[in-house]
């Protein structure tokens, strides 16, 4: 079994709210089917492969009063690579744009609207990846509809980014504490922790890469510099003996070929007497001049 996408999470758990008032099953119900089909003479007819949102312009087409098979239908079909289900309803004056108008006015229905044009034409990708969500819309009229209550809603108050591919306009959010706040806005409370949950997971990941390589690029400086001390130490011992050394150079030489592996500031540690790391590198650079000149 294919496992189901994170937008389909979010669709699914959406599709499950209780349906409110008539007032709000209209929000809803307008921004599904505006934002998701086509309207010729008062007649709307759609196609989703998603049946979650298919149960659900049943629920609100039913709450509201609508009757199946009269004023609505509904027809499954098997396409090549899934089934699909065509919705027409009947006498779609019911709602028209100017409706719209009617949303803007009140509030507390922007939520409503806003859940119902996600399920007619919004996506979201697995945070794990990337944190993304769009509208895929097919009008400039219904673009203009969606930025306008993003902006004058009180809870989120911001605009979205939006560009145009060929013939569909493209509303768009990348930071991940906008959708977060947008997700809770619509009502996808377990999604929301889901999310949050990935999103820290994600984060620890990185923190802990970011560390990894840190240390992997320390490792390597440290083991690049030390083979150029142990070779010089090595020249200076079958030359001329590590006992031509003055006494503290000897000390440090002797200490860094039985711990070739151990950073500056280990190595000025295991003096018997107390040095500094920038003492120990002195003298390293000491060693490998000596070494130079024999």
């Amino acid at each position: 079994m294919v496992p189901m996408s994170f937008s389909h999470e979010v669709k699914r758990e959406l599709a499950s709210l209780a349906v409110q008032s008539k007032k709000h099953i209209l929000s809803e119900l307008f921004g599904i089917l505006v934002f998701s089909g086509t309207i010729l003479n008062n007649v709307f007819t759609a196609s989703f492969e998603n049946k979650d949102i298919i149960n659900r312009i049943k629920i609100l087409l039913n709450s509201y009063g609508f009757k199946s098979n009269k004023e609505y239908f509904i027809k499954k079909y098997k396409s090549p690579s899934n089934f699909n289900y065509n919705i027409t309803v009947n006498n779609f004056n019911f709602l028209d744009t100017k409706y719209y108008q009617y949303i803007l006015n009140d509030e507390t229905l922007y939520a409503d609207f806003l859940r119902g044009v996600f399920l007619a034409c919004g996506s979201i990708l697995n945070p794990e990846n990337e944190y993304h969500l769009e509208f895929n819309t097919y009008s400039k009229q219904c673009c203009k509809f969606l930025i306008k209550t993003f902006e004058i809603c009180p809870t989120l108050n911001y605009t979205p980014s939006a560009v145009q591919r060929r013939n569909r306009y493209i509303i768009y959010l990348k930071n991940n504490e906008k959708i977060t706040d947008f997700l809770t806005f619509i009502g996808s409370q377990q999604c929301v922790m889901k999310y949050i949950q990935i999103k820290m997971l994600k984060e620890v990941r990185n923190n802990i890469n970011r560390s990894t390589n840190f240390e992997t690029a320390n490792l390597s400086k440290i083991t690049i510099s030390s083979t150029e001390h142990v070779k010089a130490i090595k020249k200076i011992q079958k030359i001329t003996g590590l006992g031509s050394l003055p006494e503290c150079l000897k000390e440090t030489a002797i200490l860094r070929i039985k711990n070739p592996y151990v950073s500056l500031k280990e190595l000025a540690e295991l003096h018997e007497n107390p040095v500094s790391k920038s003492g120990v590198n002195h003298r390293l650079k000491k060693i490998i001049e000596i070494s130079s000149n024999l």
